[in-house]
Formats: structure tokens, C-alpha cells, sequence
């Protein structure tokens, strides 16, 4: 009786192992060749083909020299007690009325002026950045992004910001409205620029605070004359190429971490080089970049329903209109309710449709556009109100 029991349970054992061997090997066969590239991706691909530019005029080189890079800081020569007077000039004259930031500025003036004195070279050197014409990121496909460091940016910002401030005189801003004018020109030129998506959220974050703390200073330095800056006229709507350009680096970011993946650099005798191995039987790159550039493609086309005109609309339209059947299909997945249907569209490269469903959504970044250009009207209206009192 036991034999037979154990009989059974080894018959039974091996049954499961050779089910599974097989389900393996079906699996393996099913996932033995990649898609080609879709449409949608060979469109992103000629998307990240940007122009060169005249690297003594890029802003973006220049600021990397002084401030480094996120991955690369550079160090600032503030000490800790400057680096908390900044921090306290923020919240006090961006976020608080004017009247605290004129308290705030009288009751630290020795400090102040001893800080802005020891940092002329910063300041300069913002002067020069906000100067330059051209704000270029270089792409490439690198999962590291070359993004500045702006939290050291932004410190030397407050830095000229205090300085207009002190050089400015009541009654005749031109001082500091042509610092405002300049600083609102430089975010502008990175916000229509920027390939970098979090980086071009943060230009237009910037320019939000310029229209908003340059109402609130020129209100108090000239509130009669209706002095604004002429660039808060700049459009801040986005042209195709800008927005392309903000999907394109999307795309290859997520392109080369799904590469870095596949990379497979451990010797044989590490385990790690084994589950590579397994993961690169069931990821497949092409496929995967399809599914993925499907997803910025629809997210790119609800972004210029709202930033283009319609004629621009329709001409961009009709360049999308050959769509990959296969590729929508691969991307269906993600909005399958059905466990079946998941589970079965898991046959072929189920790593990759996993990490096409953990996407990013960009469109409500550009959603600030439109804030810009309200905030814009309204901090002009401001200013020409003030004229007829």
C-alpha cells in the first residue's frame, strides 16, 4: 500500500515537472523572436534626432559648469548661515505680504549686503546665464539625465533677485523690473526648450513665481507708473516642435532603462547572470518599446488637442493616422478588466507589458500652460490698473 502511495506521489511529481517543463519551453517559443518597431516608435525615434546648437550660446552648458549637475553637484561657496537667510528671504518675500518682505530686508541689511558682496562672481554669472539665447539638452540613450542641479540654481537666482532688490530705487524700478524682464525671459526660453520633463515643469513653475512676485514688488517700488516687464508678453503656448520634444526624451529615458535591463554583464559562475538570462527570455525590447511609445503617443495627441490650433491639429493627426494593429493590440493589455485575457496576452513578453502599465502621465504637466497665460493677463491688467489710480 505505501509503495503504491509513494508510487503515485513520484508519478505525480513528475507529471507536474514535465507540465511545467513544457509550459516553459511553449513560452520560450512564443517569445523566440521580437516585433519590428512600429510606426509610433520610429516617429519617436526621429523625434529625438535634434538639431545642434552653438554651445557657447546654450544656458544649459553654462549652468552646468557653475552649478553641476544632479548626479555631479558642485558646491556652492555659501556658508550655513547665508544658505538660511535665502531660505528665510523666500518664504518671507515670495509667500508673505510685501510689507514683511521690507521688514525682513531692513532687519537683516548688514547681512544681506556682507552676502551679496562676498558673492559677486554668482551673481555675475546668473546675470550671464539668464543672458544667453538657447537652452539645449543633449539627448541620448542614457538612463542618467543630464538635468542641472536647481536647487544650487535657484540660490544663485535669490542671490541676483536681493541684489536688484537693494540696487533698485522707490519710484524708479528699472533696475529691478529689467532683472524680472530678463529672469522671466531665460525660464521662458527653457520652458519652450527643454527636452528634460521635469525640468521644463519647473521653468513653468518659475514663471508662475516671476508673474506673481513681480506684480507684488513693482506694486510696491512704482505702484502709480504701471511699469511691467515686456517679456510677460512672451506667448507661453507650446509649438509642436517643443512638445515633441518633451515626449521624445520621455521615450528614450524609458528606452534605455529597458536596455540597461537587458544588459547582461556578470560572469558565469554568478547566479546573477542566470536571471538575466531568464529575464531576457521573456522581455523583448522592440515589443516593449512599441507598447511604450503607443502610450506617449496617445498622451501626445490629447497634449496638442489643447495646445495647437485645429488646422495644426489635423495635420499632426493625419502623420499618427498609420497605426501598428499589432502594437494596439500589445498595448491593450493595460486596459483589459478581464484576469483571462491578462493572463493569456502574458503568453508573450510579460515582463515588458508589465512595465508598460507602470506609465507616467505627462499631460497634466502641460496643462500649466494655460495657467501661465491666465497669470500672465492678469498680473498686465494689474499693472495698467495701477496707472489710472
Amino acid at each position: 500500500m505505501l509503495k503504491s502511495i509513494l508510487k503515485i506521489a513520484v508519478y505525480s511529481v513528475a507529471s507536474i515537472i514535465f507540465l511545467l517543463a513544457l509550459i516553459f519551453a511553449v513560452l520560450v517559443y512564443i517569445n523566440i523572436e521580437d516585433r519590428y518597431l512600429s510606426v509610433n516608435t520610429q516617429q519617436l525615434e526621429k523625434w529625438a534626432l535634434l538639431e545642434t546648437v552653438n554651445e557657447s550660446q546654450n544656458a544649459f552648458v553654462l549652468a552646468q559648469q557653475i552649478v553641476g549637475t544632479q548626479q555631479a553637484p558642485l558646491i556652492l561657496p555659501l556658508s550655513d548661515v547665508q544658505h538660511l537667510l535665502l531660505q528665510q528671504y523666500q518664504q518671507t518675500c515670495h509667500k508673505e505680504l510685501i510689507e514683511n518682505c521690507h521688514n525682513f530686508i531692513a532687519g537683516n541689511l548688514v547681512d544681506i549686503k556682507f552676502m551679496l558682496t562676498s558673492h559677486v562672481d554668482l551673481i555675475n554669472q546668473y546675470q550671464q546665464i539668464i543672458t544667453l539665447p538657447l537652452w539645449h539638452e543633449s539627448l541620448d540613450n542614457s538612463a542618467d539625465r543630464p538635468q542641472i542641479n536647481f536647487t544650487h540654481l535657484s540660490n544663485i537666482q535669490m542671490l541676483a533677485e536681493l541684489n536688484a532688490l537693494l540696487s533698485s530705487r522707490t519710484g524708479s524700478p528699472s533696475f529691478i523690473n529689467d532683472f524680472i524682464d530678463a529672469d522671466y525671459r531665460f525660464w521662458n526660453t527653457i520652458f519652450h526648450s527643454s527636452s528634460d520633463l521635469a525640468t521644463f515643469s519647473l521653468a513653468g513653475s518659475k514663471m508662475q513665481k516671476n508673474l506673481a512676485w513681480g506684480v507684488k514688488i513693482l506694486a510696491a517700488e512704482a505702484p502709480l507708473n504701471g511699469t511691467y516687464p515686456a517679456a510677460w508678453k512672451l506667448s507661453s503656448k507650446l509649438s509642436e516642435e517643443s512638445i515633441q520634444r518633451v515626449f521624445a526624451a520621455e521615450y528614450l529615458f524609458v528606452k534605455a532603462v529597458m536596455i540597461e535591463m537587458l544588459s547582461n554583464t556578470y560572469p558565469l559562475s554568478d547566479i546573477n547572470y542566470y536571471q538575466q538570462w531568464l529575464i531576457s527570455l521573456f522581455f523583448k525590447l522592440n515589443d516593449s518599446l512599441n507598447m511604450n511609445a503607443e502610450r506617449i503617443m496617445n498622451q501626445y495627441q490629447q497634449v496638442i488637442k489643447n495646445q495647437l490650433s485645429e488646422a495644426m491639429v489635423r495635420d499632426s493627426m493625419a502623420e499618427l493616422k498609420a497605426k501598428d494593429e499589432q502594437n494596439e493590440q500589445s498595448f491593450a493589455y493595460c486596459g483589459y478588466d478581464s484576469t483571462i485575457e491578462k493572463i493569456w496576452a502574458m503568453k508573450y513578453n510579460p515582463i515588458g507589458k508589465v512595465i508598460s502599465c507602470l506609465n507616467t502621465d505627462m499631460v497634466k504637466y502641460f496643462e500649466q500652460s494655460e495657467k501661465i497665460t491666465q497669470l500672465q493677463k492678469q498680473s498686465i491688467q494689474l499693472r495698467k490698473e495701477s496707472k489710472k489710480r
